[in-house]
């Protein structure tokens, strides 16, 4: 365990810490650039893809930014905010000067952002710090998914990438937290334990999924809030490429990777399986055999 991991489980040892500003002071106190999951090329060339939809310049919004290594980037294509109710990790990224407005502000609320201000929500992370603990505030949540949806404009779009230990299909489509089933991404069985109970909320707000992408054993989901026009949105990506600069990233996903709605190998840019749920997730890419496993569903 790095040392800035350790200082930040000593900061509180409360089971909600993730959802606590002093948690992530602690963690960000050392000044280290640290890339959340990793995966920036995967979040970057989605988001570089969802830009060419639009004729103007495009506006994005990071939610639970810490130090993401791929806004820097962004921000020469496009107006990128970032986000985090740390003061520590604000404070070191404005020092940065790369570009990219950053603001304190509890992604629960975005109380300083304006309704329909961004055409892209990116989350690397941000959503397992609502469901990732037993005791978390799952109220919080359901607000953090609703502003969300409330800062998005017409014909925006949610690109998520959590690792959280519930099934994410459900999560984002219903509102609900669920086990996944072995295999089986949004399975909605009758009965629901206490501990599925205890992690959902009443009034969840729902997205359609577009699209899944797998990308080192992290999956890339795109959502559209319900009640967008969800074959537009699927045709408007239809074809397009992966930029060249995508390269920079060590794991950028395949420039023949074509968004169209399903789910898909970030490695060759295959499809995986058709978009239908229960979504059976198979454990390589049936194409070139990667690693698809469900580490992001269960």
């Amino acid at each position: 365990m790095s040392e800035h991991v350790q200082d930040a489980d000593d900061a509180d040892d409360a089971d909600d810490a993730f959802q606590t500003p002093k948690y992530w002071d602690a963690f960000y106190d050392d000044e280290e650039v640290y890339d959340w999951y990793s995966a920036a090329g995967a979040m970057y060339a989605a988001c570089r893809r969802e830009l060419r939809r639009f004729k103007r310049r495009g506006r994005v919004l990071d939610v639970g930014c810490g130090t993401a290594s791929h806004l820097s980037a962004l921000a020469q294509h496009a107006d990128v905010t970032g986000v985090d109710f740390s003061e520590t990790v604000i404070s070191a990224n404005n020092a940065r000067k790369e570009g990219v407005i950053y603001l304190v502000e509890d992604a629960s609320s975005l109380f300083s952002l304006e309704d329909n201000s961004f055409d892209v929500v990116l989350d690397k992370g941000c959503l397992d710090c609502f469901v990732s603990a037993p005791d978390a505030s799952f109220a919080r949540r359901d607000a953090f998914l609703r502003s969300v949806q409330r800062v998005l404009d017409d014909g925006g779009v949610y690109l998520c990438m959590p690792v959280c230990g519930v099934d994410v299909v459900t999560l984002l489509t219903t509102g609900l937290a669920k086990r996944a089933k072995p295999d089986v991404a949004g399975a909605i069985s009758d009965e629901r334990d206490a501990w599925e109970v205890q992690r959902s909320g009443e009034n969840g707000c729902a997205f359609d999924i577009l699209q899944i992408v797998a990308s080192q054993q992290k999956h890339l989901f795109r959502c559209a809030p319900r009640g967008n026009d969800v074959a537009a949105l699927c045709a408007q990506l239809e074809g397009l490429a992966a930029d060249d600069d995508a390269g920079d990233f060590d794991d950028a996903p395949s420039t023949a990777l074509t968004l169209r709605r399903g789910f898909f190998c970030g490695s060759c840019g295959g499809e995986v399986a058709a978009l239908q749920f229960p979504l059976i997730v198979p454990a390589a890419c049936p194409n070139c055999r990667a690693d698809v496993r469900r580490f992001a569903m269960s």
